[in-house]
């Protein structure tokens, strides 16, 4: 899933323009966008700080993918770069589906 902190400029249209030019599979993945208090108030519960800078410029400490189980806990907290083991979290998110 991914999330945007800007519902103002991020359209629906826009999401899936970005999803297509991100090779993202709308099969395995979910855009979404709301409220942009609502959006700040969800992220916090998740440690995700988003400060609105003005003309579509934001700041958020996001540096890590977090795996979210059902119960909305986060189960797993992984650094993106280019050490993230993309094979460790496909097999980590297929151990939760097992659940």
């Amino acid at each position: 899933m991914a999330v945007t902190f800007d519902p103002e400029r991020d359209t629906p249209e826009t999401l899936q323009k970005y999803a297509e030019r991100m090779g993202m599979d709308m099969s395995g993945w979910h855009v979404l966008r709301g409220e942009e208090a609502a959006t700040k108030e969800l992220a916090a519960k998740y440690g995700v700080n988003v400060v609105n800078m003005g003309e579509g410029q934001f700041v958020h400490n996001v540096t890590s993918l977090q795996l979210i189980d059902a119960k909305q806990q986060i189960r797993r907290v992984y650094e993106m770069g280019d050490g993230m083991d993309n094979e460790e979290v496909l097999k980590d998110i297929s151990s939760l589906l097992d659940e």
